[in-house]
C-alpha cells in the first residue's frame, strides 16, 4: 500500500474500530525511577489497555522488583498486569515465598496487598510473572496453582535470557523445564490461563531457520498458548512477512506487534544486536548529530513510530503491544494517532 504519511496517519485516526493496546513495563531501579515509573502509568491507564505486563531482568534478575510493580498495579490501578513466566533463575526467594503467602492471605494483611486483591476489589485479569531455572517442576507447578487460587489468569510463558545475557549458553535446572512450550503445558494443565508467548519475525538468534521458529510456535499454540507477542522490528514489512510466513504455515493465532518508541539509537545498536533484530539504516541516518538534542530525538521517534503504527493500521492490524521503556508520552500520542483515547474523552 503506497499511501503518503498525512493519509495514513488521517486514515488511522479516523478509523471507526478502536485498536486494543498493551503496555510492557520494566521495574524500576531507583526511587526517582519509580517516581517515573507511576506517572507513566497513571498517564496510560486511562486508555484501558487489555493487559499490562512487568519483565524480569536477565536471568530474573529484577525478580523481587517484578513482583513489588505488579502488587502495586494490582492494588492501586484499574490496570490488567500480565505477568512473565520464563525459564531462568527461577528458584524462589524468600521474598518471593511471602508474596506468595500474601496472594492466598497467609498474612494478617495479605489480602489487601497481593494479586488477590484482583479478584474482590477490581475487574483486572492480572498474570504472573515466574522464572523457573534452578527450580524444580513441582517448584513451578506450586507457584502456578497459588496464583491460580489468588485470581491470576494471565500469563506470559518465555524461556528467558541466561543469567549472561542473549547468546550465552541456556542452562536448565536438573528438575526443570526446558523450554517455554513446556511452560504452557504446565501453565495450561494447572489452570485455564490466557498465556502469551514471544515470536520473532525476525527470527530468533539461537533458532536454526525461519521454519524452525514458526513450527516452534505452532508447538506453543498447540501447548495451550493464545497469542504471540512479537520482539519489537521499525520496518512494518518484516512484520507483515512473518504475518504471511505463518498464514502460508496455516498459523492464524493473533500475532501483536511489539511497537519500541527508542530515542536512544546508540544504545539501541546493542539490543539489536543481541536479539537479532535489524537497525535500519535510513533510522540511524535520521538520529545521526542528534546525540545532544534529545528533544528533537524524542521529535522524530514519534514521527517514525507513528507511521509505523499507522502502516501496520492500514494493513488490517489492530492490536498494538508497546514497549514503553517506562516512559506515556510518546505511547500516549502514537495511541492517540491509532485512535486510542481516554475511555471517558471517547464516550
Amino acid at each position: 500500500m503506497s499511501l503518503h504519511a498525512p493519509t495514513l496517519l488521517a486514515n488511522a485516526a479516523e478509523r471507526v474500530k478502536r485498536p486494543s493496546v498493551s503496555f510492557e513495563f520494566f521495574p524500576p531501579k531507583s526511587e526517582a525511577l519509580e517516581g517515573t515509573l507511576w506517572e507513566s502509568i497513571r498517564k496510560l491507564e486511562p486508555l484501558a489497555p487489555t493487559f499490562v505486563s512487568v519483565t524480569y531482568g536477565a536471568g530474573g534478575s529484577t525478580r523481587d522488583r517484578t513482583h513489588r510493580t505488579v502488587a502495586r498495579i494490582v492494588s492501586d490501578t484499574t490496570l490488567k498486569p500480565a505477568a512473565h513466566l520464563t525459564c531462568v533463575a527461577a528458584s524462589k526467594t524468600e521474598h518471593e515465598v511471602e508474596h506468595l503467602k500474601a496472594l492466598n492471605g497467609v498474612h494478617a494483611d495479605g489480602a489487601n496487598k497481593g494479586l488477590a486483591r484482583i479478584v474482590s476489589d477490581t475487574t483486572l485479569k492480572p498474570a504472573a510473572h515466574l522464572t523457573c531455572v534452578a527450580a524444580s517442576k513441582a517448584e513451578v507447578d506450586g507457584v502456578l496453582r497459588d496464583y491460580w487460587r489468588a485470581g491470576v489468569r494471565r500469563i506470559v510463558a518465555l524461556r528467558g535470557d541466561p543469567p549472561g545475557g542473549v547468546g550465552m549458553p541456556y542452562l536448565q535446572h536438573p528438575n526443570g523445564y526446558a523450554s517455554a512450550i513446556e511452560l504452557v503445558e504446565t501453565a495450561a494443565r494447572v489452570g485455564n490461563f490466557d498465556i502469551s508467548v514471544a515470536v520473532h519475525p525476525e527470527k530468533h538468534p539461537s533458532s536454526p531457520t525461519f521454519e524452525h521458529d514458526v513450527e516452534n510456535f505452532k508447538r506453543k499454540l498447540g501447548a495451550g498458548a493464545t497469542r504471540g507477542i512479537s520482539q519489537f522490528f521499525f520496518d512494518e514489512n518484516v512484520f507483515l512477512r512473518f504475518r504471511d510466513r505463518l498464514a502460508r504455515a496455516g498459523v492464524y493465532a493473533p500475532i501483536l506487534p511489539g511497537i519500541m518508541p527508542v530515542t536512544n539509537v546508540k544504545g539501541l545498536k546493542k539490543m539489536t544486536d543481541a536479539c537479532g533484530a535489524t537497525l535500519p539504516r535510513w533510522m540511524i541516518q535520521l538520529f545521526e548529530g542528534l546525540d545532544d538534542d534529545p528533544e528533537t530525538r524524542r521529535l522524530v521517534t514519534a514521527v517514525t513510530t507513528a507511521q509505523l503504527c499507522a502502516r501496520l493500521s492500514a494493513e488490517g492490524i489492530k492490536d498494538f503491544h508497546f514497549y514503553t521503556l517506562n516512559r506515556a508520552d510518546l505511547a500516549l500520542a502514537i495511541c492517540r494517532i491509532l485512535g486510542v483515547r481516554a475511555k471517558e474523552a471517547a464516550q
